[in-house]
């Protein structure tokens, strides 16, 4: 698949992703007072920047001219990890969603596994990087816990 192609599908993919989500952050504004304190003015402000940039990006591809009239070609490199890295992400949100209690302890596992993961592919895979790897994400995990759970109240 040419580059090109590659930059219209996520484009259009990007483009129905954010309408879809522009159409729920909508929804939200019966919840609020006016409509800057409602809880949908920040993601229809977000969802409303993503859709311009994915327009003007769209354009921008279809109407870019090849140099040389040749195809260039995407190819993936790291296709196992990439992959790996989707089935971990799919399986930390089945894991929250059917048990919500132990929600900090899969979100440390999800990030240890998936730096272990990344250690791996760049060939690191060591002790002492497994070590950093925990410590690493045990320090983000309390960090996610500080500030929604303390912080703002916001229970997982």
């Amino acid at each position: 698949m040419s580059y090109k192609m590659v930059n219209i599908l996520f484009s259009l993919f990007l483009l129905i992703l954010t309408s879809l989500y522009l159409i729920q952050s909508i929804g939200f504004i019966t919840a609020g007072d006016g409509f800057i304190s409602n809880p949908g003015f920040y993601p229809m402000i977000l969802a409303s920047i993503v859709l311009i940039l994915s327009i003007f990006k769209l354009i921008q591809t279809i109407v870019k001219k090849d140099k040389e009239n040749k195809e260039v070609y995407f190819k993936v490199e790291n296709l196992k990890y990439i992959l790996l890295t989707i089935l971990i992400t799919i399986a930390y949100v089945l894991l929250w969603y059917t048990i919500r209690d132990l929600f900090y302890i899969f979100t440390f596992l999800f990030f240890l596994s998936l730096a272990t993961l990344y250690s791996y592919a760049r060939k690191i895979a060591t002790l002492k990087t497994l070590l950093r790897n925990a410590i690493v994400s045990l320090v983000v995990t309390i960090i996610i816990f500080l500030i929604f759970d303390l912080l703002f109240s916001i229970r997982f």
